[in-house]
């Protein structure tokens, strides 16, 4: 009689199993932050070639009018501030209007858009529902950067890009403004080239095209309404907080890149509050500091001086994609760079030479 002998097949160990496993979570965590850059990478890409799109629409504007498109257009003048360096409006005659780039949407394919906000009833000049220039606006995606938030569900006017006013700034907060004027008043220098009832054309850059900044990033959320940017429409307001209306520093930008953004503090103050759950230590150690440094009154972020007047990304810290005047696109560190550079490339006829940037 044979006999077959039988060999019972041996399984993995606990042990050996468990090497498996950690092989693999290094494997992975090894390779994560290299997907991670590469998606980011694209991100960026897309990013650079939306605002080589604007700089066409911008350049066909041009070719079809003669000149670039104004910053805003306010009906009704101005009415210089007392104080130094600002303009203000009356709080009847605020500065109400459609931004640039509201005027750009028949060159990016956005002419049902444009079509439907042209045939709004309008009060003054803007639409009667403000909301039509804002949360209802359905942007196409080349006004938003993907490296970005998301848009908020039904909140599709959000835009990622502003154009350039001033190196100096943009706007002032002045808590002691007379009740007849807004307390968001506009610096009167205008360097950049997009201001308030003013369009600039070609010749008006005489640093060079190749030399001024055009249109530069912003990231539009940072996790609270503070963050939103509508870009199609300007509105002034006597109001403390921005959250309730469409203001100037939706469409513009400027300022010192090399100080902390309102954006960066916000989320550093936000994610305080999740640790401590204690709000006003977070406001006393974080935003009292940078307010100060800033020159304004301690307090709730309702009443800061200068919201988001320099560019920023969500690329990193002090990053931003700037469009140049001659349709270039570069990602350049703001942060870092020299002021003097920074304010050369903002203005548009300081006639200043700049170096390697």
């Amino acid at each position: 009689m044979r006999i077959v002998k039988t060999t019972k097949a041996r399984g993995f160990t606990l042990i050996e199993l468990l090497v498996v496993i950690s092989v693999i979570a290094i494997l992975v965590a090894l390779l994560l932050p290299a997907v991670q850059q590469a998606r980011e990478a694209s991100r960026r890409a897309v990013c650079r070639n939306h605002l080589k799109q604007f700089g066409l629409a911008l350049h066909n504007y041009h070719e079809s009018h003669g000149t670039f498109p104004p910053g805003v257009v306010n009906n009704v003048p101005m009415v210089r501030s007392t104080q130094a360096g600002f303009q203000a409006v009356t709080y009847q005659t605020r500065v109400n209007g459609m931004a640039w780039s509201y005027r750009l949407l028949p060159f990016l394919d956005q002419s049902t858009l444009y079509q439907h906000l042209n045939g709004l009833t309008w009060s003054g000049t803007l639409p009667t529902a403000t909301a039509e220039v804002g949360a209802n606006a359905k942007l196409s995606a080349v006004f938003k950067c993907p490296s970005d938030a998301p848009s908020e569900p039904g909140n599709s006017g959000l835009g990622s890009y502003i154009g350039t006013y001033d190196a100096s700034g943009l706007i002032k907060y002045v808590a002691a403004a007379p009740t007849s004027q807004v307390r968001y008043q506009l610096l009167q220098k205008n360097g950049g080239m997009f201001g308030v009832n003013v369009a600039r054309k070609l010749r008006d850059v005489t640093d060079g095209s190749s030399n001024t900044f055009f249109v530069g990033e912003r990231a539009y959320h940072n996790g609270s309404t503070f963050g939103t940017i509508y870009p199609l429409a300007v509105r002034t307001t006597n109001s403390g907080s921005p959250a309730s209306s469409v203001p100037v520093f939706y469409a513009f930008g400027g300022g010192n890149p090399n100080r902390p953004s309102y954006i960066e503090i916000a989320a550093e103050v936000s994610r305080c509050v999740k640790a401590t759950q204690n709000q006003a230590d977070c406001n006393t150690t974080i935003l009292d500091p940078w307010r100060a440094s800033e020159g304004f009154d301690t307090g709730t972020f309702s009443t800061a001086g200068y919201w988001w007047d320099s560019f920023n990304s969500a690329h990193g810290s002090g990053m931003s994609t700037m469009l140049h005047v001659d349709g270039s696109v570069r990602l350049l560190n703001l942060r870092g760079m020299d002021i003097e550079v920074y304010n050369n490339l903002v203005t548009r006829d300081d006639g200043n030479v700049i170096g390697q940037y």
